[in-house]
């Protein structure tokens, strides 16, 4: 049982920390910057999504590789979103599953689906 506790606190952490990684005052200037307008439920889902992004570019940039990584227009966006030519090198775009909202299709692409 205390094990299970143990990890239920960890695993709230981890979403808090991921969380936590984006304030509401660096979303709205992110969205400012780029020109990007969203209502409602979408704007929290974009918000996880360049949360989610911005940390992978924090791993990147973190793992010692020749070359870093920045936060751009698009990190707000999924790959199937993106310019063909602006994918990652391996990242492939999934085949389009137009019974999701944006939110879900996020929501998958994030792991929280």
């Amino acid at each position: 049982m205390k094990c299970l506790v143990a990890l239920l606190l960890v695993t709230i952490a981890v979403a808090m920390a991921e969380q936590s990684l984006v304030t509401q005052e660096e979303w709205e200037a992110y969205k400012t910057q780029h020109g990007k307008v969203y209502e409602g439920e979408e704007d929290e889902c974009r918000k996880k999504l360049y949360s989610h992004t911005k940390k992978a570019i924090e791993t990147h940039n973190n793992g010692g590789h020749d070359y870093k990584q920045e936060i751009n227009k698009f990190a707000d966006q999924l790959p199937s979103e993106r310019p063909l030519g602006l994918l990652k090198p391996g990242e492939t775009v999934p085949k389009p599953d137009t019974n999701l909202s944006i939110c879900d299709k996020i929501k998958k692409h994030i792991g929280e689906a």
